[in-house]
């Protein structure tokens, strides 16, 4: 049986139809499965990221108050009979041969340091 013009162009109607409903399937199941996703970022994957951004802030935090706490300067021990000083804080022994006061800062735990020359030159003395 042959077809028609009008039947050739009403197949060629139902297959772009078809074509294009199959199309819009996809485009509802892609959103779906989109719409999913976004549900398991909220429940999921955002709470563990804003979790772990407060974390790493109190962790933040903390290195910065001791920082500071390494920022108020601690009066160095002296050896009177050596050359060399000990930190406070960590109680490693440092030996120097220039000035002491150019020591600033503890070179293992970072302490700052506070040199009372004067009270050394008196140990010296006696």
């Amino acid at each position: 049986m042959k077809m028609t013009k009008h039947d050739e162009a009403r197949e060629c109607v139902n297959e772009q139809t078809n074509s294009s409903r199959k199309t819009l399937q996809q485009y509802i199941d892609e959103a779906e499965a989109t719409e999913k996703e976004l549900e398991r970022l909220n429940e999921v994957v955002i709470p563990k990221i804003k979790a772990h951004k407060f974390d790493e802030g109190v962790k933040v935090e903390k290195e910065l108050e001791e920082l500071k706490k390494k920022e108020i300067p601690m009066k160095a021990l002296h050896d009177e009979n050596y050359h060399y000083f000990t930190c406070p804080k960590c109680g490693i022994d440092w030996g120097y041969t220039c000035e002491v006061e150019e020591h600033k800062y503890c070179g293992n735990c970072g302490q700052r340091l506070e040199f009372d020359t004067e009270d050394w030159e008196e140990e010296d003395e006696e």
